[in-house]
């Protein structure tokens, strides 16, 4: 795909989060999964895959700014930190994308491919801490682990899935 990987992920997260810590920077999480991929795999070939993983890193490049963070964190797992975003323009940006990548498409032979993405989302913004997040969930007051960080969207992908697939969910309560 040519994105970066999960290290460059966590060296980055470290400025970003000594950003939040200081200035109070909000920052908004969005892990990404292709919904139902492994069906591609498995009726087209890893090769269809490889180029459908391609378009949708295309996809994703068009859609975030150049101070923002984008990596593949594994197989059709993607995350997108957009930096100095507040909960509610995180929202905005992740409905977008989740437009943009269901309207992608590859070709192979006569038959167009498309997929839907599920997205988690969790927001370090004060003003969203306060109205949603849950008592366990890290804010400007603890300390700021990127690993939790990591699982309470990952929590969020999880409640989309759950939900139907291809939407957006924010970490709430």
């Amino acid at each position: 795909t040519g994105l970066y990987n999960r290290r460059y992920f966590y060296d980055q997260m470290k400025v970003v989060l000594a950003n939040f810590r200081r200035y109070h920077q909000p920052l908004s999480v969005l892990l990404l999964d292709l919904d139902h991929f492994k069906q591609i795999n498995d009726s087209y070939g890893h090769a269809v895959g490889d180029s459908v993983l391609e378009v949708i890193a295309n996809v994703l490049r068009r859609e975030v700014r150049v101070n923002d963070i984008l990596v593949r964190f594994g197989g059709e797992e993607f995350i997108i930190v957009f930096t100095n975003t507040s909960c509610e323009n995180g929202v905005r940006f992740a409905e977008r994308i989740r437009k943009k990548i269901s309207e992608a498409t590859v070709q192979h032979e006569d038959e167009t491919i498309s997929v839907t993405v599920s997205i988690g989302l969790f927001c370090l913004d004060k003003g969203c801490q306060l109205e949603c997040c849950d008592e366990n969930a890290p804010d400007q007051n603890h300390a700021v682990d990127v690993n939790k960080i990591i699982k309470l969207a990952d929590t969020a992908l999880y409640y989309a899935k759950a939900q139907g697939r291809d939407q957006v969910v924010r970490y709430c309560k």
